[in-house]
């Protein structure tokens, strides 16, 4: 509670009792003057502003109140300055009150009477009396430090307000602006403390904070001031593809506002598949991730497959209020060039293949034609419990077709592609020796040999001096060997499956008169021999019986 006002002219009265004794004595025709000064508020402590009230008595020498008298009072700055006066008229009992507003100092007070000539009263001053006149209370604001706000957060501003003394102050309406614009007030409470939140959309970089008090002079307390700065940090977004792909071309546009357009924020995956890009503003962003269209030179393409949140678009919509980490999946391409090797791993001229057939574990199945490079799916994106995860693709070679047969086992040889890979298959050929003998003689004998494919197709091979021929590189299948030569050959079917020696009989002329010959002389002996008997039997029947008998005997 504030001390009423006597008690500062009461304090002042005994500050001046032992010096008052000299009243101001004028005695016309012996009369005499006294006058005494105090104040209505007691003196500890007096602040500027305060409206102090001078309470001056006037009297004579014996007592007697002397009224409607102009007193004054001077207050001075102790060491100069312009002072601060008052006049006042004393009523029936001889007082007077001037009120006075004092300036903050250590302040000289002087009363003073200047006498009557028409009531012979002479004039009179009193004692100087000296009052400290102290400011107002001027408070301390104080902001605690805040560190480095991530972007999208809500720093909170926590103010103290303490007086000159180190007391805590409350019951201050503080207002808080940021970058000159009032985003609210702080109320203190009992031990000085407040606190408000900042609005979650600041965009990055640093702001000033000012607290201000404009004062009370109700309560005595002067205005005061605190400033702070507060740094709103960025948000980092980062993407990282599965699997890595250096390259990948990432656009993040902020969405327009109603006054402005949105920035837009381009970036690209580095060596190890990250991508970084620093957001200013939290909000809502179309983010676009796209491959480098060139890609293909080096053996590799990546094509986006997904998100890792679910979405499966290369164009979508999100919203940073903080640094968020996301994942992109492609699809994973390589250039596969492919080469063809017989047992001996031995180049094979690639002309000579008809197709190839290639089966995945993903069910496809690749034919290829010519002895171009290809395009094969390496890897897939699939998503597992702790995320995107790419999954290898594995092939095998299913057939490889060469004069009308496949000359491979199926899904024998596997592989994986990869980046700049050559795929060795290896193919089943074999080689046949032909070689012809005579039927009868076992002489070489015959011009060529015709031999079918597996395919159907046959060739005329001519022998070497030697009525044969050595044939290497054949597909294993089915073939069927004809010789043309002075003869009848045999066709005979041969199942190449390893290198074979074919000996190829023929029947040639030769062997055909001897037989002919033979074949005669065995039909005209017949018939000399059945018609030796014939004549015999004849004859028998022309003896008697008894010379048969004879003749049969000597036989």
């Amino acid at each position: 509670m504030r001390p009423k006002p006597s008690w500062f002219f009461a304090a002042v009265v005994v500050a001046f009792a032992a010096s008052l004794g000299t009243i101001a004595t004028v005695r016309a025709q012996e009369s005499t003057l006294q006058e005494t000064i105090t104040t209505a508020d007691a003196p500890v402590p007096v602040r500027v502003g305060d409206a102090l009230q001078v309470i001056v008595h006037l009297t004579t020498a014996d007592g007697i109140a002397i009224d409607n008298q102009p007193v004054f009072v001077a207050a001075g700055t102790i060491g100069g300055g312009e002072p601060t006066s008052g006049r006042g008229t004393t009523d029936e009992t001889g007082q007077a009150t001037i009120r006075l507003r004092l300036p903050v100092g250590r302040m000289t007070f002087v009363a003073t009477y200047e006498g009557s000539v028409t009531r012979k009263l002479a004039p009179s001053q009193s004692t100087p009396a000296t009052l400290e006149v102290l400011a107002l209370v001027a408070p301390t604001l104080r902001f605690d430090p805040v560190p480095i706000t991530p972007l999208g957060a809500r720093p909170r501003l926590v103010l103290h307000a303490e007086d000159d003394e180190g007391q805590a102050v409350g019951a201050l309406n503080v207002q808080i602006t940021l970058d000159g614009q009032r985003i609210g007030t702080i109320l203190t409470d009992e031990s000085g403390l407040g606190d408000i939140a900042l609005k979650a959309n600041l965009v990055a970089g640093t702001y000033k904070i000012v607290g201000s008090y404009d004062g009370s002079s109700s309560r005595k307390i002067a205005a005061a001031t605190a400033t702070m700065s507060v740094d709103v940090g960025v948000a980092w977004l980062q993407v990282h593809t599965v699997p890595a792909v250096p390259g990948v071309r990432f656009q993040l546009t902020e969405l327009p506002s109603s006054d402005q357009p949105g920035q837009v924020y381009a970036f690209t995956s580095d060596a190890d598949g990250l991508a970084f890009v620093a957001v200013q503003s939290p909000g809502g962003y179309a983010l676009t991730a796209a491959a480098d269209p060139n890609q293909a030179a080096s053996g590799r393409r990546a094509l986006f497959a997904r998100w890792s949140d679910d979405y499966f678009e290369p164009s979508r919509l999100i919203y940073i209020s903080s640094s968020l980490q996301l994942a992109a999946g492609f699809d994973i391409d390589y250039r596969v060039n492919h080469a063809f090797v017989d047992l001996a791993q031995e180049p094979v001229d690639p002309s000579r293949v008809t197709s190839v057939t290639l089966t995945n574990s993903l069910g496809e199945e690749t034919k290829l034609t010519d002895n171009q490079p290809v395009w094969l799916h390496g890897s897939r994106i699939v998503r597992r419990a702790n995320g995107l995860e790419d999954s290898r693709i594995l092939y095998s070679v299913k057939n490889v077709m060469m004069d009308g047969s496949n000359v491979v086992n199926k899904d024998e040889q596997r592989f994986y592609p990869e980046q700049d890979f050559l795929l060795p298959i290896s193919v089943s050929l074999f080689s046949m020796h032909i070689s012809t003998k005579d039927a009868l003689f076992g002489f070489s004998v015959g011009r060529a040999v015709h031999l079918q494919y597996p395919d159907g197709h046959t060739d005329r091979l001519p022998f070497g001096s030697n009525h044969d021929l050595s044939l290497s590189s054949l597909p294993r299948g089915p073939y069927k060997l004809k010789v043309d030569g002075l003869g009848i050959s045999s066709s005979p079917s041969v199942a190449l499956s390893r290198n074979q020696e074919v000996e190829v009989r023929v029947i040639s002329y030769l062997d055909i008169a001897l037989v002919g010959t033979l074949g005669l002389v065995l039909v005209f002996g017949l018939l000399a021999v059945g018609r030796w008997r014939l004549l015999n039997r004849r004859r028998t029947r022309r003896i008697p019986h008894g010379l048969y008998s004879l003749e049969r005997d000597l036989r």
